[in-house]
């Protein structure tokens, strides 16, 4: 089984605002080799949303990458 390498030590910047959230880095299989995706500082789209990391996903048929985003409450 392909695995990623170790997860690499990042020093997240100054917030540019109170609410910004800090997204980790995480390494994507490009077809041919693993390459880093810098984390960064984001602004929720609103102001309840929550920030979950990417994250590589054991299946059945193999391994799947699921990406980061944003969590958001729908209706009140």
């Amino acid at each position: 089984m392909l695995r990623s390498p170790a997860l690499r030590e990042e020093t997240p910047p100054t917030r540019p605002a109170a609410n910004a959230v800090w997204t980790a880095g995480f390494w994507q299989w490009d077809e041919s080799s693993w390459v880093w995706v810098k984390g960064s500082r984001q602004l929720p789209p609103q102001p309840a949303a929550t920030s979950r990391p990417a994250e590589w996903r054991i299946e059945a048929s193999g391994a799947v990458f699921v990406p980061g985003g944003w969590s958001l409450r729908l209706g009140p």
